[in-house]
Protein backbone atom coordinates (compact mmCIF):
# COMPACT_ATOMS: atom_id res chain seq x y z
CA UNK A 1 0.00 0.00 0.00
CA UNK A 2 3.17 2.30 1.02
CA UNK A 3 3.85 2.32 -3.18
CA UNK A 4 0.59 4.14 -4.06
CA UNK A 5 1.08 6.85 -1.27
CA UNK A 6 3.57 9.81 -3.59
CA UNK A 7 5.12 12.49 -3.30
CA UNK A 8 6.26 11.83 0.50
CA UNK A 9 7.38 14.97 3.02
CA UNK A 10 9.42 14.40 5.96
CA UNK A 11 10.74 15.36 8.65
CA UNK A 12 11.58 14.51 12.70
CA UNK A 13 7.82 15.77 13.84
CA UNK A 14 5.40 14.21 11.16
CA UNK A 15 5.59 12.59 7.88
CA UNK A 16 2.75 13.32 4.83
CA UNK A 17 2.66 11.82 1.27
CA UNK A 18 -0.64 11.78 -1.34
CA UNK A 19 -2.82 8.89 -2.89
CA UNK A 20 -4.83 8.92 -6.05
CA UNK A 21 -8.13 7.04 -5.70
CA UNK A 22 -8.41 5.28 -9.16
CA UNK A 23 -12.16 4.19 -10.10
CA UNK A 24 -10.42 1.03 -11.64
CA UNK A 25 -9.35 -0.56 -8.42
CA UNK A 26 -11.06 -4.00 -7.34
CA UNK A 27 -11.75 -3.05 -3.51
CA UNK A 28 -13.52 0.37 -5.11
CA UNK A 29 -15.72 -1.26 -7.15
CA UNK A 30 -16.97 -4.18 -5.55
CA UNK A 31 -17.75 -2.26 -2.17
CA UNK A 32 -21.25 -1.03 -2.85
CA UNK A 33 -23.65 -1.83 -4.66
CA UNK A 34 -23.99 0.61 -7.24
CA UNK A 35 -21.84 3.27 -5.59
CA UNK A 36 -18.00 3.09 -5.88
CA UNK A 37 -16.28 4.17 -2.69
CA UNK A 38 -12.61 3.43 -0.85
CA UNK A 39 -13.10 0.97 1.87
CA UNK A 40 -12.90 2.26 5.57
CA UNK A 41 -10.24 -0.20 6.73
CA UNK A 42 -8.18 0.35 3.73
CA UNK A 43 -7.79 4.21 4.56
CA UNK A 44 -6.97 2.82 7.74
CA UNK A 45 -4.15 0.59 6.05
CA UNK A 46 -3.08 4.24 4.42
CA UNK A 47 -2.68 5.62 8.09
CA UNK A 48 -0.54 2.88 9.09
CA UNK A 49 1.39 2.20 5.70
CA UNK A 50 2.91 5.96 6.32
CA UNK A 51 3.44 5.98 10.30
CA UNK A 52 5.70 2.64 9.23
CA UNK A 53 7.56 4.96 6.96
CA UNK A 54 8.20 7.53 9.38
CA UNK A 55 8.56 4.88 11.77
CA UNK A 56 11.89 3.43 9.45
CA UNK A 57 13.09 6.41 8.39
CA UNK A 58 13.60 7.79 12.14
CA UNK A 59 14.76 3.96 13.01
CA UNK A 60 12.14 3.12 15.48
CA UNK A 61 11.64 -0.29 16.35
CA UNK A 62 8.24 -0.67 17.50
CA UNK A 63 4.54 -2.35 17.13
CA UNK A 64 0.89 -0.51 17.38
CA UNK A 65 0.12 -0.77 20.55
CA UNK A 66 -3.26 0.27 20.01
CA UNK A 67 -5.37 2.53 17.81
CA UNK A 68 -7.37 3.98 20.55
CA UNK A 69 -9.72 5.97 18.46
CA UNK A 70 -10.68 5.85 14.76
CA UNK A 71 -13.31 8.74 13.01
CA UNK A 72 -14.72 8.27 9.54
CA UNK A 73 -15.69 11.30 8.69
CA UNK A 74 -16.44 11.71 4.95
CA UNK A 75 -16.92 9.03 1.72
CA UNK A 76 -13.78 8.39 -0.47
CA UNK A 77 -14.89 8.02 -3.55
CA UNK A 78 -12.44 7.45 -7.28
CA UNK A 79 -10.93 10.25 -8.63
CA UNK A 80 -10.33 11.86 -4.71
CA UNK A 81 -6.46 13.27 -4.02
CA UNK A 82 -5.76 12.36 -0.40
CA UNK A 83 -3.34 13.95 1.40
CA UNK A 84 -2.21 11.41 4.18
CA UNK A 85 -0.38 13.49 7.52
CA UNK A 86 0.61 11.84 10.50
CA UNK A 87 2.04 13.72 13.27
CA UNK A 88 3.98 12.61 16.51
CA UNK A 89 2.33 14.01 19.43
CA UNK A 90 3.61 12.96 22.53
CA UNK A 91 6.39 10.44 23.36
CA UNK A 92 7.44 8.73 26.94
CA UNK A 93 10.05 5.61 27.53
CA UNK A 94 7.97 2.80 26.31
CA UNK A 95 5.51 4.35 23.59
CA UNK A 96 4.78 7.19 20.90
CA UNK A 97 2.07 8.75 20.26
CA UNK A 98 0.55 9.72 16.67
CA UNK A 99 -2.41 11.03 15.17
CA UNK A 100 -3.34 10.42 11.45
CA UNK A 101 -5.82 12.34 9.19
CA UNK A 102 -6.72 11.57 5.42
CA UNK A 103 -7.89 14.66 3.90
CA UNK A 104 -9.52 15.29 0.35
CA UNK A 105 -10.07 19.04 -0.82
CA UNK A 106 -10.54 21.16 2.43
CA UNK A 107 -12.61 18.19 3.82
CA UNK A 108 -10.93 15.64 6.83
CA UNK A 109 -12.10 11.88 5.24
CA UNK A 110 -10.56 9.88 8.47
CA UNK A 111 -8.75 10.65 11.78
CA UNK A 112 -6.75 7.89 13.96
CA UNK A 113 -5.08 8.05 17.04
CA UNK A 114 -2.37 5.73 16.74
CA UNK A 115 0.13 4.59 20.04
CA UNK A 116 3.27 2.33 19.00
CA UNK A 117 5.68 0.33 21.81
CA UNK A 118 8.93 1.27 21.53
CA UNK A 119 10.91 -2.30 21.24
CA UNK A 120 14.15 -2.83 23.12
CA UNK A 121 17.18 -5.00 22.89
CA UNK A 122 16.29 -6.43 19.21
Amino acid sequence: MIKTISNIEFSTSEIKGIRYVSGNEEFVIGHYPHQSIFPGVLSLKLIISLLQDYCARMKINGTIKSIPKVQYLGIIEPGDELLIHIKKNDETDYTINFTGEILSDISKKVKANIIINKDYGE
